[in-house]
């Protein structure tokens, strides 16, 4: 069994997250400045086009940064203290990978170990839930057990 330190790795988490609002900010602001119209001068139809697609890329950069800011939110609520079952917070191994149950993340590595981030709403995790080290369940017509809870 590798212990992986769960505060780093909430750490972690939420480190990916501040950047993830931050790139998201900058990206809206700049877009957001692109669909502003020059009124002092002529405005073709080229101009027009132009702050139509800044202003929708805009929107789509502030979305993320809601986005963001609620997996944020999310990681600060989710206890992540010591587990039994698979649950919020929980960190998994199965077949010899290690889960975080809080959001999807890119993989961390902590202690020598890699751990990858996966939703409440992912199919691994339902097909998992609330079971305990040793317990197997079915998922993708394979038979998996659950290595580790932590």
């Amino acid at each position: 069994m590798t212990p992986i330190d769960k505060q780093a790795l909430r750490s972690e988490l939420l480190k990916i997250e501040s950047m993830s609002i931050g790139e998201a900010k900058s990206l809206y602001e700049e877009f957001l400045k692109g669909a502003r119209l020059d009124r002092g001068g002529p405005v073709d139809d080229g101009d027009r086009s132009q702050s139509a697609q800044n202003s929708n890329s805009a929107s789509r950069f502030e979305e993320q940064l809601h986005l963001h800011e609620t997996h944020r939110k999310t990681i600060e609520a989710i206890d992540f203290g010591g587990k039994q079952q698979v649950v919020p917070g929980a960190v998994v191994k199965v077949n010899g990978r290690y889960f975080v149950i809080a959001l999807p993340s890119p993989v961390i590595r902590l202690n020598g170990a890699d751990v990858l981030g996966i939703s409440t709403d992912a199919p691994l995790f339902k097909a998992m839930q609330g079971l305990r080290a040793g317990e197997a369940f079915e998922f993708n017509g394979k038979s998996v057990t659950v290595e580790e809870v932590q």
